[in-house]
């Protein structure tokens, strides 16, 4: 009995599997005037950090958002949010960035509870507001895949 329910602490402490982890609802589409670039196509399970820019490519209004990254993976045909291994807790600077402006993202992996290969995307929660100070809320991502074994030489 108490192995059970040590295995069962573990399973989920560990997020569970992979196809029960919460649903991440992207669009179809990036939000208008918004760009989110990985610096690389390929990371290596064993990469302890994924880099990205955000970039306002419209001709007006601002990107907000704070300082939360996120990753979700590919499952089956669904985008499922990959669960850190603990709550992080944010830094709570809000970044502005106007037209024609970036941001660097740099997102530590070893956070996740897994970080295995497949399909990627880190993404944010932006607020994108035109010149008029109407605010839309939207999530921006940039994909990116995961190949190898980790430790693999």
């Amino acid at each position: 009995m108490a192995v059970w329910l040590l295995a069962v602490l573990l399973f989920t402490a560990c997020g569970g599997p992979a196809s029960q982890w919460e649903v991440c609802p992207f669009a179809k589409q990036m939000p208008k005037g918004v760009a989110f670039e990985c610096d690389e196509a390929v990371y290596a399970p064993d990469d302890a950090v994924v880099s990205a820019k955000l970039m306002n490519i419209g001709e007006q209004g601002n990107i907000s958002c704070g300082a939360e990254i996120y990753f979700a993976k590919l499952v089956g045909r669904t985008w499922r949010i990959v669960p850190h291994k603990d709550n992080p807790a944010f830094i709570l600077p809000i970044y502005s960035i106007g037209p024609g402006e970036s941001h660097e993202v740099y997102a530590r992996t070893e956070t996740l509870v897994a970080f295995d290969a497949g399909q990627y995307r880190i993404y944010r929660n932006v607020v994108i507001t035109d010149d008029q100070g109407n605010q839309d809320g939207q999530i921006a991502w940039a994909e990116f895949k995961v190949v190898g074994n980790a430790g693999a030489e």
